[in-house]
């Protein structure tokens, strides 16, 4: 699914560090999608994953790369042409959509590159994670999870994000990389195809340094609006707050902009803005977060 492109943000007045705790989480959500390939450029992180998603062919600039900006952006030019691929820089912002370094921008977008993909990145505690009226009245108890992605979850994972055939290991490679994940899944009881099970909705939830991170949530445009999204985010809190994952304290997603529907949903599930980010980037560049 590729989203329509914003044009270039503006650039700030002032070079504004990366806040510690955006820079932090910024880490964790790397480490929820581990990209198969990545190398420290300073403060910077290389990623790449043979073109599969913005997210893992980008480089995460948190800060000071240890270098001019402009020989910085060379070398990283440099290193994702060495792997056939476009040089796209994944910008921190503020929940506004402001990157903090507006001279690395002003820098970037002066070579041709442009915006896309502006992203919020939301969080909630455990505790304030879908309490009280909030949570859905029955199909919570229909959510299971597993530790592997079967092939009926792979199945919605191909409906929600299309992975060609040349992609099919980094993908799984990219679902399995995590410290530590789960795949959530409500099972059609009315339909099978070709003797597997068909998914109502799926997510994948990774854990890392304290945090469940929600990827890849999907609801079977069928379905939608039933409560689906809300039952499975429902279930991890369930299992969050029974101690399933006993070192989790706080739950992170991220969702694009202009999806004011989801972002609205998740609000009401407990989540508030943290930051966000941006990826500038040629046209040919890979597509969706």
């Amino acid at each position: 699914m590729t989203a329509p492109r914003s044009g270039s943000p503006t650039p700030s007045a002032r070079r504004r560090g990366v806040p510690a705790e955006v820079a932090e989480l910024e880490i964790v959500m790397a480490q929820g999608w581990p990209a198969p390939e990545s190398e420290p450029l300073g403060q910077w992180l290389l990623r790449a994953a043979e073109g599969f998603t913005s997210r893992g062919n980008s480089a995460l600039c948190l800060g000071d790369p240890g270098m001019a900006p402009e020989l910085a952006v060379t070398a990283t030019a440099t290193w994702y042409a060495a792997r056939a691929l476009p040089v796209v820089f994944a910008l921190p912002t503020d929940v506004d959509g402001q990157p903090y370094d507006g001279d690395l921008v002003e820098l970037v977008t002066r070579s041709g590159a442009d915006a896309a993909y502006p992203t919020l990145a939301m969080t909630a505690s455990v505790r304030d994670l879908l309490t009280g009226r909030d949570r859905p009245a029955g199909p919570a108890g229909q959510v299971s999870w597993s530790p592997h992605p079967d092939p009926a979850w792979l199945a919605a994972f191909g409906r929600y994000r299309s992975v060609p055939a040349r992609h099919t290991a980094v993908a799984r490679a990219i679902l399995t990389g995590s410290p530590g994940q789960r795949f959530y899944a409500v099972i059609d009881p009315t339909r099978a195809e070709d003797g597997e099970q068909v998914l109502l909705a799926s997510a994948r939830v990774s854990v890392h340094d304290g945090w469940a991170g929600v990827h890849a949530m999907w609801v079977d445009p069928a379905h939608r609006r039933r409560g689906w999204a809300t039952a499975i985010v429902a279930a991890l809190a369930d299992d969050l707050r029974a101690g399933a994952l006993p070192d989790v304290a706080a739950v992170y997603l991220q969702v694009e902009r202009a999806n004011t529907g989801a972002v609205a949903a998740y609000r009401g599930m407990g989540f508030t803005p943290h930051h966000g980010h941006v990826y500038l980037h040629p046209a040919s560049a890979p597509g969706h977060c």
